[in-house]
């Protein structure tokens, strides 16, 4: 019994003190003034914090000057988080910054308004995260940076003009904002780089022009923009690449010029873009690099000619192109990697250039359509499977600078005839024979 009221006291003192504690943090926020507490931050100017427990609240004009004559410089971080009454909010021009999550989750918001003349210079990470009424916001022309998740799942949203100051668009500012139809990038934009996943999974966007300003274009930047039917690079453009996944899934894509500043384009990057027909790269371009399956499952692709820079194909970067019919592969290629062809069902001919030194594992399985190649002497290695099922193969050249063989390479190829100046198998062509039914003309000129 006596356990049971020392035990009841002490959760009375504590309760007390949180109480105590509570009363302390609410006087420290500084001025309440109707639904909003502000804080003075020291030099002249002060922060709304806090919407003082009204957060039933539904339309709020943020005045200038707090009651002791502090301008009001800024939304603090979380100030009305949560606020699910909330339908609009006008914001002063003495405010030049709104934190981080400021209106996170705000889910009746429809409408936030600047006033004319503002110099607001920045909005924090997740600052409009979950506000998913909000249809329209117009930024002033001022800010120069929008952090990360800024609009995450603004799923409303349809339109946004990116402002000529901003200097970059930060990662997932825009992810999964589903309605998001037109993205307008300011007259004499300053962005630099477009973040990574920066309108990932923004379903409805059907064009998008990067203006010549961008330098890079993240990771994921589009993926999932199912549709996305137009990408276009501003005359003069500066973009030097592409990021891994960058326009994945974009199914509505048809085509897409590439300019000459693109010097790389990594992994994955139009992967699934089903209806991308037409790939071409600017006179003059510095492109050295095309990541693995980068064209993957493009289907509608038909043609496509490399960029005099590229020394590698690499693996599987035309894998399940089943339209391509024509392939231009560049001197100076070193390598033809694994896959990167495979499954190009459509593909009928390959000029191997005379640089190219190994043609990988599976490099044209089943590419049935493919009739004859000619292996240069410069090829020392053809990989497993490399020719498997080519079925309509007929003849293939084989020098004797291929020095290795690997197992199933012409597995299948029941029509080929392969010709080749050896008058028998060198050590190095190992099971090259499993499953190959073709015939062989040793000492072929």
């Amino acid at each position: 019994m006596k356990s049971a009221i020392r035990i009841c006291l002490l959760l009375s003192a504590l309760l007390a003190l949180v109480l105590s504690l509570s009363a302390c943090a609410a006087s420290e926020k500084g001025e309440v003034v109707g639904e909003l507490v502000f804080t003075s931050r020291g030099d002249g100017t002060c922060a709304v914090v806090d919407v003082g427990g009204a957060s039933s609240v539904t339309d709020i004009v943020i005045p200038e000057r707090s009651p002791s004559g502090e301008l009001v410089a800024m939304i603090g971080n979380y100030a009305f988080e949560r606020c699910r009454s909330l339908k609009s909010v006008v914001i002063p021009t003495s405010v030049k910054y709104i934190g981080e999550y400021a209106f996170l989750k705000c889910k009746s918001l429809t409408s936030v308004t600047f006033v004319d003349g503002g110099d607001c210079y920045g909005i924090g990470a997740g600052a409009f995260s979950g506000c998913k009424s909000l249809t329209s916001i117009t930024l002033p022309a001022t800010v120069r940076s929008i952090g990360g998740l800024a609009f995450f799942k603004c799923k409303s949203l349809t339109s946004i003009v990116i402002p000529a100051a901003l200097e970059r668009i930060e990662d997932y500012v825009f992810y999964k904002c589903k309605s998001l139809e037109t993205v307008t990038f300011a007259d004499g934009s300053a962005c630099g780089e477009i973040g990574s996943g920066a309108f990932f999974k923004c379903k409805s966007l059907t064009s998008i022009v990067i203006p010549k300003s961008v330098g890079s274009i993240g990771e994921y930047a589009f993926e999932d923009c199912k549709s996305l039917e137009a990408v276009t690079f501003a005359e003069g453009s500066t973009c030097g690449g592409i990021g891994m996944a960058a326009f994945w899934d974009c199914k509505a894509l048809t085509s897409i010029a590439l300019p000459a500043s693109v010097s790389y384009i990594e992994s994955d990057a139009f992967n699934g873009c089903t209806a991308l027909e037409t790939v071409t790269f600017a006179e003059g371009s510095r492109c050295s690099i095309i990541g693995p399956y980068t064209f993957l499952g493009c289907s509608a692709l038909t043609s496509i000619a490399l960029p005099e820079r590229i020394t590698e194909i690499y693996y599987g970067t035309f894998y399940g192109c089943f339209a391509l019919r024509s392939v231009t592969i560049p001197e100076g290629v070193l390598r033809i990697g694994e896959e990167a062809f495979a499954y190009c069902s459509a593909l009928e001919e390959i000029v191997i250039p005379e640089t190219v030194e190994s043609i990988g594992a599976a490099a044209f399985l089943r590419c049935s359509s493919l009739k004859s190649v000619v292996v240069p002497s410069s090829v020392v290695s053809i990989g497993s499977a490399a020719f498997k099922k080519c079925t309509s193969l007929t003849s293939i050249v084989i020098p004797t600078s291929v020095r290795s063989i690997d197992e199933k390479a012409f597995s299948g190829c029941d029509a080929l005839t392969i010709y080749t100046p050896y008058t028998a198998a060198p050590l190095g062509w190992k099971n090259w024979q499993k499953g190959f039914e073709g015939r062989v003309e040793w000492g072929a000129k």
